[in-house]
């Protein structure tokens, strides 16, 4: 099996599968208006956030092991700390059935979660092994940061996995989310290495049909066309936050950020979509 390489210098994004890089300048994100919808910062250390398309609502974790769904103002539905399951790093949403997936950082494991029962309904730890590459995850390692579930172009086709890991080494991962339970967990089907980067979140974009990638200390964001098994550069911005370490958008484009050191910053979209 091969890995295929993605550039992720501040001004050159890489095409998989070639050896000329593709220039793409470093764009500032385009806001009109940027809200803090936490400032008295209720959710500690918010580090993953997903737009649910069902309910109309935002879904945030935290690394101190809280769920909490809020409105799209900003006001708190409700709140829950999951006991046991600390460092929750990355969220994300089947719009299909609309159950929630989260994964835990350090021990590689993705649990589905029924927002409506509040209830952690089923557990799959990642399978490390990749072909004859040495393991991408490693036990005690820098760890998971970020799910992105990908649907399917029609009713009939699966969804697709993305998860990223954050650094030794920073890498993009599609996975195979087993349909029964299996012992051998979530198989790893393809890797991307992104070099020179600590990644820190990856989210699928429903309004502009996008995958996204976010590198908190960098601050910047990076999106692909996913393909059939590549991903397709096509744009980066410098984000605003201090440490902006998950992204998600709604229905009309508005984009919100997950900042680490405290807050959720709703971007308000301009109408030149990135």
């Amino acid at each position: 099996m091969r890995i295929a390489l993605l550039g992720f210098a501040v001004s050159v994004l890489v095409t998989p599968g070639t050896s000329t890089p593709t220039v793409s300048p470093l764009l500032p994100y385009p806001a009109r208006a940027i809200v803090d919808l936490d400032p008295d910062r209720r959710i500690k250390e918010p580090s993953g956030i997903v737009f649910h398309p069902t309910r109309g609502t935002l879904f945030v974790v935290g690394d101190e092991g809280d769920i909490a769904e809020l409105t799209l103002q900003g006001n708190l539905r409700w709140q829950q700390r999951l006991d046991g399951y600390p460092d929750l790093e990355g969220i994300t949403v089947n719009p299909v059935t609309g159950m929630l997936y989260v994964v835990i950082e350090d021990e590689h494991v993705i649990f589905e979660f029924d927002p409506d029962r509040r209830a952690i309904t089923r557990q799959i730890t990642i399978n490390p092994a990749f072909g004859e590459e040495d393991p991408f995850l490693k036990p005690n390692g820098d760890g998971i940061e970020g799910i992105a579930l990908v649907p399917g172009a029609t009713a009939s086709e699966s969804p697709r996995w993305f998860v990223v890991n954050q650094n030794d080494p920073p890498v993009i991962l599609e996975v195979e989310w087993p349909t029964a339970p299996e012992p051998s967990g979530a198989q790893i089907r393809h890797a991307w290495s992104a070099p020179n980067r600590t990644l820190s979140d990856i989210s699928w974009d429903l309004h502009g049909h996008r995958l996204a990638v976010l590198s908190a200390p960098w601050k910047v964001l990076l999106t692909y066309a996913v393909e059939r098994d590549e991903l397709r550069p096509r744009a980066q911005y410098a984000m605003p936050g201090f440490i902006p370490e998950g992204i998600t958008w709604d229905a009309e484009g508005n984009a919100y950020v997950a900042d680490d050191s405290g807050g959720i910053w709703r971007l308000t979209a301009t109408g030149d979509a990135p």
